[in-house]
């Protein structure tokens, strides 16, 4: 893709998450975003089929730079990169708040265990098989899920620590 379409890509995105802020995703329409971005549906439909593959996309995006923040500096510590990834969350909130209260919520449930089950086999100190990385996945899962809603309510600091405690990860 050349620069002129990534900056279209990125303004489409930017516009989008302005438009979090003001309204809910389900009144959000492809004209809004059009408008926002100020771009015709004709520039939207070349990158996009809807609204719904403009969020997974997001997710899919999001889901990669959480990634690269909890492992790409090899010296951080394991409390240091749940807490970075829990930033990077909270910065991102809106989205991830939508991302697992909307029609697609299950879609994205789906890859970020995935992303979870991936993370945890690579990166977990403990016997790795099917019974804990399930239990592991789905405990970190519920755990963001409820910091994204607002039913935890503990800082990143407290939640980081308590994440390191629970869930045994390779320094």
């Amino acid at each position: 893709m050349d620069k002129r379409g990534r900056k279209t890509l990125k303004n489409i995105e930017n516009a989008f998450n302005a438009l979090l802020l003001e309204k809910t995703f389900d009144d959000i329409t492809v004209t809004d975003i059009c408008h926002e971005a100020d771009i015709s549906r004709k520039t939207f439909y070349t990158y996009y089929d809807d609204k719904f593959e403009l969020i997974d996309q997001l997710a899919s995006s999001s889901l990669n730079e959480l990634d690269q923040l909890s492992h790409g500096d090899p010296n951080m510590t394991n409390q240091e990169r749940i807490y970075t990834w829990l930033t990077y969350i909270q910065a991102h909130q809106r989205l991830f708040y939508i991302l697992f209260t909307n029609e697609s919520s299950y879609s994205f449930r789906l890859k970020f265990t995935q992303y979870l089950l991936e993370s945890l086999s690579k990166h977990g100190a403990f016997p790795i098989n099917d019974t804990n990385l399930q239990f592991y996945a789905h405990g970190a899962l519920g755990v963001v899920e409820g910091f994204v809603n607002g039913a935890i309510k503990s800082d990143i600091s407290t939640i980081a620590s308590n994440l390191q405690t629970l869930i045994p990860i390779k320094a």
